[in-house]
């Protein structure tokens, strides 16, 4: 669940937080590249805005006791994915004099904004069939779930919530599949016999890569509409997957039951040690921790190796190559084999090998995508307006984007570094924006500047005319690591 770095290493609580913030579907990333590059809170401090590198912006609410911002603990992402026959929290449907039968409910709410949500809808829909303009169909539900969710009445609200379940799966950018998971959820607790929200429940575990998941809501989808052909479709292709995964499994399994003799205990890779997540490390040790008290080190690996007499490389000679194995006990840094006391005793390590169980993390409430987020670790994100209206972020392609707070809406792409914005700062009262990258100069920009918008091409050309296709890009990027970047 992302403790603090140094407690991990130490393997102590970390000092107690008044809050704990990352998005679910980030939480079980363990000890990985994942880290924030920019922290900062709206002018109200009633929100923050996190920065992920490698990732995408996400805004939170600082105050879980307001009711607004969801909490979440360790384990409640596995349960998201998990097929349950009927949901907790089902939400009540209000009474019928209250809702319109276009599912918008009728108090202050006029014919204008009722006519605006359904065409947004029909919109998406529009797009997702015909496979066309899905960023633009994204941003339609983004602006009905978001922008009217409160106002709007179930019905309404399960057919946003599943159109852009789909049009997430259609688009496929990082962590769009974990988005549509999110929906698909969200749709269910509206009506826990949604067709469409179990087949597209499937369908993003599926691109996970959680077969046995998708399975189950491929098969519930299957029987809440048994004569629809695509349902049958995805049960036997998802069947299809598992088979193949398993004949995999037992081909290595076989493959490594006839190499050598069998060696006792499990040995350990390489990366298994320098790469895997803290919260499983107990659970890879050789056996139950009782066998292994007698060892002061935390891992032992065993390495096979073959090498030439100096001189000979160039010789073939059987005599001359020398074969062994080789074991190596690696501490971890800054992991001492025996921790220190209270009263300054000495400790064993296995008595402060105590799970970390986190308190309740406060989970994102909007992403903001299109940017890239790769290449420094000072990349900003930033509030803008006087009351935080806005969300502004630098990127690995020179650009800095603007989007609305409330909807996750793209506003502007500006042109501001020939390389990389890095730095995104509005003015504490008057209405100026200074950037800055690795160029020799801070840029300043006003909304009556005489530069045209980037956006709409202007001075920029063709490079920066094509919006789309500048965050199709980026999001490319953003699926490499840092050094293929660079």
């Amino acid at each position: 669940m992302l403790p603090p770095l140094t407690s991990c290493r130490k393997r102590m609580l970390p000092p107690t937080c008044v809050n704990y913030f990352c998005p679910m579907h980030l939480s079980d990333r363990g000890r990985s590249s994942l880290h924030l590059t920019h922290v900062t809170f709206s002018p109200n401090g009633e929100e923050v805005l996190l920065s992920y590198s490698g990732e995408h912006v996400y805004l939170m609410d600082v105050n879980h006791a307001s009711g607004s911002s969801m909490q979440y603990t360790s384990g409640d992402a596995s349960k998201l994915m998990t097929f349950t026959p009927v949901l907790n929290k089902l939400e009540h449907r209000p009474p019928l004099s209250g809702v319109f039968q276009n599912g918008l409910r009728s108090r202050g709410k006029t014919a204008a904004g009722i006519e605006k949500c359904r065409m947004l809808v029909e919109i998406a829909k529009r797009s997702l069939e015909n496979g066309t303009n899905i960023f633009h169909a994204i941003e339609a539900c983004n602006e009905v779930l978001d922008g009217h969710g409160i106002d709007i009445g179930p019905t309404l609200r399960l057919e946003c919530f599943c159109t852009r379940a789909a049009l997430w799966l259609k688009r496929k950018w990082k962590n769009d599949a974990h988005m549509a998971i999110r929906d698909c959820h969200n749709a269910r607790r509206i009506d826990s016999s949604s067709f469409r929200a179990h087949y597209c429940m499937a369908e993003a575990l599926e691109q996970l890569g959680k077969h046995k998941e998708a399975l189950d809501f491929a098969v519930a989808a299957q029987c809440l509409s048994p004569y629809d052909t695509m349902a049958a479709e995805k049960v036997e292709n998802i069947k299809k997957h598992l088979a193949v995964a398993e004949a995999e499994k037992s081909n290595k399994a076989s493959d490594g039951s006839h190499k050598g003799e069998p060696r006792t205990g499990r040995v350990l890779s390489l990366s298994d040690i320098l790469y895997r997540s803290e919260a499983n490390s107990d659970a890879l040790q050789d056996g139950p921790r009782s066998e292994r008290e007698d060892s002061d080190f935390d891992e032992e690996l065993e390495l096979d190796f073959e090498t030439s007499i100096s001189g000979d490389e160039g010789r073939d000679v059987e005599s001359n190559i020398f074969h062994g194995s080789l074991n190596l006990r690696i501490h971890r840094r800054g992991d001492s084999t025996r921790e220190t006391g209270a009263c300054g005793s000495p400790s064993s390590s296995s008595q402060n090998r105590v799970a970390y169980q986190p308190e309740a993390v406060i989970d994102m409430k909007r992403r903001y995508a299109g940017h890239c987020n790769v290449g420094t670790d000072i990349k900003q994100a930033s509030f803008l307006g006087q009351r935080g209206e806005f969300v502004a972020s630098g990127s690995d392609d020179g650009r800095w984007f603007i989007w609305e707070k409330q909807t996750g809406k793209l506003i502007k792409m500006l042109l501001g570094d020939g390389v990389v914005v890095n730095c995104v700062q509005s003015h504490p009262f008057d209405c100026f924006v200074a950037t800055s990258g690795i160029d020799n100069t801070i840029k300043l920009w006003t909304p009556s500047a005489a530069v045209p918008s980037m956006a709409a091409g202007g001075s920029a050309g063709p490079e920066a005319a094509n919006v789309l296709e500048a965050m199709e890009s980026n999001q490319q990027k953003l699926c490499c690591n840092r050094e293929a970047f660079l």
